[in-house]
Formats: structure tokens, sequence, C-alpha cells
């Protein structure tokens, strides 16, 4: 089995790894030990998720509700759908499969779910603390590494998520790959083909892992166990699987508006977003104090350059020692090979293909398997005699503590689709989705009111956007039936024609025709005032609509077109009708204001502009 070509001191290959631990050697396999202590610092920090619900509102709904995917329950049609279709706007025939260890036989519930999910994320500690000590760390420093990566809040989303569950099982295949690897000698013997067998899986599990290939090169070239050309083609079969399967998920992401600038109506491409990604991922590493599911389109205030640039310039730094030093020993060369494979599981989603949503915490999982990999190789270089492992041992307990304590923290955010996404626009009151997401919470408890006031938010953040004002419009509808008892429900299908119609002025005041005659007051008159947005119309033509509306009893509506004029009416009738109803609301509200706000409508009330 070929080793590396160093030992620790400098001195000339020999054909003895330079650890006991080191890679091949099988006491690393049968550590047990280590393995326990994983298993509990592990239970520590997401016990608190076995007792939580699914989260329905956060892909849970889409992935685990067998209303929605039929694919839950095994049969063969099932089995052939999951493979040939797409699904989620995602290809993760494997992911699907996943459910079902579980869901068909115990239920889709949260404990079912996530209690698989945790015994899972226990394989993948085991895997990477094993992969550490093949590599050359001590099996101190690995099990320290593996347990920080193991607790770290932000693999909340992968363990205590029941659609998490794509990264677990694309990190379990993408371990056992590179311990195959590790065992390979040459490129068409059985381990390299089996590693490239668990990567395809790893693949079908999730496209994160499409940087595994140039991770086994970098791993290889930097503890220089083969030179650059001969990795290289030793991955060849790899990365053609990547390039092929990464190029069907870009198209995905195009096809479903998923890439900013391409396909969508967010055009923007900030470049500077790539330096500030790098920094914004070793921020959270290093302090997961601001952790949120969903963050903003984009920044609204410039960053300073010192903070958009200092996370490259440290890894830059920390690179340029790390390929001085290289030759020194494997613990050496695992420093730089760590940060590395983090930039690496990095680029993905570096915003050099401009993502949707610049960021994602979950996102930082894979790139802490490098991570990790540096700490642990920084540990054994800090303490290197037999002595120094009880320091290192010392040293991991104060790093996974307060990890441990944030993440059963964090962890109750997630006890509640409305905790979760009350907690993600406190974190990002920027962030569209999120307000769109606690919308669609408070509207599904018939909370109507505070609905419309979170999708308000959102038109503010994003007022060009349609899926805004279309949920705006649905939730005034669903409240106009409560409160006008109409039936059967035509909400719905008034937000999709809205949304479809959002600007086709001609296309709205019809739509709000038909509104007003199904009874829908409020809805309509957002609609209405979309499409007078569109095309305004004339103070003596407003009049005139209020003077028929008052003629046909219709007091409502002739208040939402007194709101729409711009100066006091002319005709007797309708300046009296204005003076009435202006000291009837100066009466209501203490003192003169133009009007409640759109989310306030009442229908009796003088509605003001809707968000344009």
């Amino acid at each position: 089995m070929a080793t590396d070509d160093v030992t620790p001191s400098g001195a000339a290959p020999t054909s003895t790894p330079a650890r006991p631990e080191a890679e091949g050697t099988p006491a690393t396999v049968g550590a047990w030990p280590p393995r326990l202590v994983l298993a509990l610092v592990s239970c520590l920090a997401w016990a608190r998720t076995l007792t939580q619900p699914l989260v329905p509102s956060w892909d849970d709904g889409k992935f685990l509700d067998p209303d929605v995917n039929p694919t839950l329950i095994p049969s063969w049609d099932a089995f052939v759908s999951v493979w040939t279709e797409i699904r989620v706007e995602s290809y993760q025939p494997l992911h699907l499969l996943s459910y079902w260890i579980d869901v068909p036989w115990l239920g889709a519930t949260g404990p079912v779910v996530h209690g698989t999910n945790l015994v899972l994320w226990i394989g993948v500690t085991w895997l990477l603390a094993s992969a550490l000590e093949r590599l050359g760390l001590s099996r101190v420093s690995a099990t320290v590494a593996a347990a920080v990566f193991a607790v770290h809040p932000t693999a909340m989303e992968v363990v205590g998520w029941g659609t998490g569950r794509k990264d677990l099982v694309a990190l379990l295949f993408a371990l056992a790959a590179l311990h195959a690897h590790l065992d390979s000698e040459s490129r068409w013997d059985r381990a390299a083909w089996t590693s490239r067998a668990w990567f395809l899986c790893a693949m079908l599990s999730k496209t994160a892992s499409v940087s595994l290939p140039l991770v086994l090169v970098a791993l290889d070239a930097w503890r220089s166990r083969r030179s650059l050309r001969d990795a290289v083609l030793h991955q060849l079969p790899m990365l053609a699987v990547a390039a092929a399967l990464g190029a069907l998920v870009l198209r995905i992401w195009i096809g479903n508006d998923m890439i900013r600038g391409i396909g969508s109506d967010r055009t923007s491409v900030d470049w500077s977003l790539v330096p500030a990604t790098i920094t914004h991922y070793l921020a959270v590493f290093a302090f997961p104090d601001s952790l949120t599911p969903m963050y903003a389109f984009e920044r609204d205030d410039p960053t300073p350059a010192w903070q958009v640039w200092l996370g490259p310039l440290l890894v830059a730094l920390a690179l340029a020692w790390a390929w001085r030093v290289r030759k020194d020993g494997p613990t050496h060369a695992l420093v730089g090979a760590g940060l590395v494979v983090f930039l690496l599981y990095l680029a993905p989603v570096s915003n050099l293909v401009p993502l949707y949503f610049q960021w994602a915490d979950r996102y930082l999982v894979w790139m802490s398997l490098g991570l990790v990999m540096s700490l642990g190789a920084a540990l054994d270089l800090l303490f290197p005699s037999t002595a120094g492992q009880l320091r290192i041992g010392v040293l991991g307990l104060v790093l996974v503590a307060p990890l441990t304590a944030r993440s059963i923290q964090y962890s109750e955010v997630w006890s509640s689709d409305l905790r979760l996404w009350s907690h993600a626009v406190s974190v990002e009151p920027r962030a569209y989705y999120a307000w769109i997401k606690l919308g669609e919470v408070r509207r599904d408890a018939r909370e109507y009111g505070p609905a419309l006031d979170a999708y308000a938010q959102a038109i503010e953040i994003a007022p060009d956007l349609r899926v805004g004002h279309a949920a705006f419009v649905y939730t005034l509808g669903l409240r106009d039936e409560q409160r006008f008892h109409l039936s059967p429900s035509h909400a719905l299908e008034h937000s999709e024609r809205f949304m479809r119609q959002m600007d086709d002025a001609q296309g709205l005041r019809d739509l709000a025709s038909d509104m007003s005659e199904q009874g829908y007051r409020n809805a309509m008159t957002y609609v209405l005032s979309r499409a007078l947005d569109l095309e305004p119309v004339r103070d003596d033509q407003l009049e005139h609509a209020i003077a028929v509306q008052l003629e046909n009893g219709n007091l409502w509506l002739a208040r939402f077109y007194l709101s729409r004029m711009t100066s006091r009416p002319l005709s007797p009738l309708v300046n009296t009708f204005w003076q009435r109803e202006r000291a009837a609301h100066d009466r209501t509200q203490g003192v003169e204001s133009p009007g409640p706000t759109p989310e306030a409508i009442e229908p009796d009330a003088l509605p003001d502009h809707s968000p344009r």
C-alpha cells in the first residue's frame, strides 16, 4: 500500500507510516473509545431534535408528506419514478430512497425521521475520525476534530431537519469514497473503482459532493502520495461523472430561476460576493452566533473592503505557510490540504455562479470537513509529544463544550415553523423569503392580520417580485371569505390569476370585477389598486366612479376610489361624502392621516394605496 513520501522529521521516505495511527493501520478502524466519545457528544448536542416535529414550511412538507410525495410508499412504480423524475427542483434519487429506511414502517414524524438522522450522523462522525487518522492525525486530534464537526451548530440543518438527510446520506457516501481511495494503489484496482462507485452514490444523494474528485487530488498532491499529474489521472472517471451531473443540476437550477441573472428577475451580480462569501463562512465557523436558515438576496449596505477580503487574506497566508512546510511531514501537509478542501467545497456555492440565495449555513457542513482537518493537524503540530495528547484532549473539551451548548440552544429555534421563521427574520430582517415563509405559517394558522404584516414586509424588500403580492392577495381573499362567509373558495384561483397578470392593467381590472361580484371586497381593492398604479386615471374619472358607487350603495368601493384621489372633489355629492369620511376617519384616528395601510384594510375603512 502507498505511504507518505516523507516522515515527520523530513528524513528519507520509508515504508513505515509516520504514526501508529497513519494511513492503512488496522488499529485505527477498530478504535471504539473515540467512537463512543463521538456518539456521546452527538447525542448531547442533538438530543433535543428527537422530540421536535417536522418543519412542513421548509421542504419537509414536500419531501415527507405521503400525500405530496408518493415515493415515500415503497413500490416498483415509486422506485422507477425516483430514478426517472425531477422532484422539488433536484435530482436526488438516493436521498428519496433513504426515507424507505424509516418512514413507511414507523411513520413520517419528527422523532422517527430525526432519530434516524442522528444515527446516520454518528456514522458520519465515525467515518470522518477514522479517515483523519488514516491521513496521519493522532487518534486524539482526529477525535477532537471530528467532535467539533459533530456538534457544530451549522449541523442543525443536517441532523435536526428531516430534509437535511440529503446531506447526511451524501456525506456517508463521500467519506466511504475517501476510505476506499486511501486503499487504492493504482487507478484501475478494485479500491479505486469502489471509491468511484461510492462517489456516484454521493452525487445521486446531493450534488454538494461534486468537489470530491478534486478533494482527493488535493489530498494526494499535498501529501506527496502521488504527483499532481497522476492524482488527476486517477480521478478522471470521477471528474467526468461530476461534470455530467453538475451540468444537469445547473440546468435544473436555471430552469427554476435559482441562478441570479439567468432566467430570473434578480439580475444584479455582485462579484465582490466571492471573497465576502469566504469571509462569511469562516466567520460563521469560528463564531456561530447568528445562524439562520435564510439569508437576504443581496447586501443592502456596502461591506467595508477589509471585511470582504479578510477571509481570503487569512486563507492565503495560511496556505503560503503550509506550502512552504508541506514536506516537513504529513501533519504539516494536512494543514494546507484541509484549507484546500475547504475552498474546493466552497467553490460551488461561492457565488462564482451567482446563487439566488447568496449564503446558506447548511453549506458550511461540507466546508467544515476541510476546516476540522486543518484544526486537527494544527493540534498535532502544537502538541507533538505523547504528553501533549492530554493537552489536546483538554483543549478539545474547551472547544466542544460551548459549541454543544450553542447547538442545543439553536435546535430549540427549530421546535416549530412559527418559531423558526420568526427567528429567521429577526436575524436577517432583509431576507425576502423568510418573511414569505413567516406569512405562510401565520396564514395557515388563520392568523390573517399577522400574515399580511409579514407579506407587506416582503413586498417592501422586493416590490418587483410577484410571489409576495400574490401571497398578499391570497391572504386577503381568505380573510374576506372568513368575514363575509364566502363559499366556495376562490382565493387561490384569484391569487394565481393575479400573479400571471400582475403587469397587465386590463387583466387586473377584469379580475377585480370578477372578485367584486363574488364578494372579495378587500382583496379586490388591492388588485384594482395595482391596476390603477399601472394605468392611473384622472380625478374627474374617479369622482364619476365614486358617484356611481354611491348611487349603487357600494360605500366600501366608493371609499376606495376616494382614497385614490389627489385633490378635493368638485361635485357636491362627492365633496359631501369626502367631508363626512374625513371627519369620521379623524375621529377614529385622533389626528388627520392618509388612511390605514393595505394590510389593515377593514370593510368599512378607507383603504390606502397598495404597495407598488
